[in-house]
């Protein structure tokens, strides 16, 4: 009877061993969905973050910051900066080449970013003690390699792996459409003096970000010179380039008071060259075409589906 009652009573009574070891399975799941929630910053652990208190010294720079989910660590900005709506109220702290040093010392910024493709920081911001970086965004390998940088830096890189490989998808996803097309040749104007006439036009050449887009949307760069020297262009000089099609960078300081017919009319005193001819002179106004970050892939498509039209004229 004894023995009957003390087996029915263990049928009832939990076996302490299996619950210890479903409990334990229980707590290792919890704790996994709760680092998983968690930002990398928490979760690297020991790993003291210096992406606090963020300043920025181009807007490319800015863009970057933003796409790795750190704008709320902004406490200033340069005076070109316009993108995202989130830097309109932060502090503008001057430019690349003669920044606000005073104002960026009230900040107390934990990390100064800025960008070569701006140009060289000058020397008295080498003596703050802030962390720096300067990232090179003169080229897409730059722009990726400076968002993988940002990611280890402020412990983002999950982020930063993820971002990278969605914006290379996108360049596949291009580069696939693209395919077995025959290159258009382009000439790529990134800035002008209208005034100036043709001396006023300045180039983009091979070295540059456009000369990257250009070639991944099916292009060639019809200036095989160097961007550096900033080359304008003569009558002649415009003539033996050739180009199939104009892109005239546009950037936000002219974009209001830009006038599309006068460019047009401008453009139309050469009608020997044959993107004139044939009328294919593009005007990119919209806001990422002057800033060489996370955003390129807008521009990309943009700009392949100028070169090729046929390829893409039902999307």
């Amino acid at each position: 009877m004894c023995s009957a009652l003390a087996l029915k009573e263990q049928q009832f009574m939990p076996d302490c061993g299996l619950l210890h070891k479903k409990l334990k399975r229980l707590l290792a799941g919890i704790v996994t969905a709760l680092l998983l929630c968690l930002p990398e910053s928490a979760v690297a652990s020991g790993q003291k973050s210096s992406c606090r208190r963020i300043i920025t010294l181009a807007p490319s720079a800015t863009e970057v910051v933003y796409s790795l989910g750190l704008g709320a660590n902004l406490v200033g900005v340069s005076r070109y900066d316009s993108y995202p709506d989130g830097v309109k109220d932060l502090p503008r702290v001057g430019g690349l080449l003669d920044p606000a040093r005073e104002l960026i010392i009230t900040l107390k910024p934990d990390l100064i970013i800025t960008a070569a493709s701006v140009g060289t920081p000058p020397d008295n911001l080498a003596t703050l003690s802030a962390q720096q970086l300067n990232f090179n965004h003169n080229s897409l390998s730059g722009i990726l390699e400076s968002i993988t940088l940002l990611g280890n830096v402020c412990n983002k890189k999950r982020r930063a792996a993820r971002l990278i490989n969605d914006l290379k998808k996108q360049i596949s996803a291009v580069q696939q459409r693209l395919k077995g097309v025959s290159a258009v040749s382009a000439l790529i104007v990134i800035g002008s003096e209208p005034a100036a006439g043709l001396r006023g036009l300045y180039i983009s050449g091979k070295d540059g970000f456009y000369n990257d887009l250009v070639r991944i949307a099916g292009g060639v760069n019809a200036y095989r010179g160097s961007t550096a020297a900033l080359p304008s262009l003569s009558a002649e000089g415009l003539i033996a380039l050739k180009p199939e099609v104009i892109l005239q960078i546009v950037p936000e300081t002219l974009r209001k008071n830009f006038n599309t017919a006068l460019a047009l009319k401008f453009w139309k005193k050469y009608s020997m060259v044959p993107a004139v001819k044939s009328g294919r002179i593009y005007f990119l106004k919209k806001s990422y075409v002057y800033v060489p970050g996370p955003r390129f892939t807008m521009l990309l498509n943009d700009i392949a589906h100028y070169l090729h039209p046929e390829v893409f004229k039902n999307s």
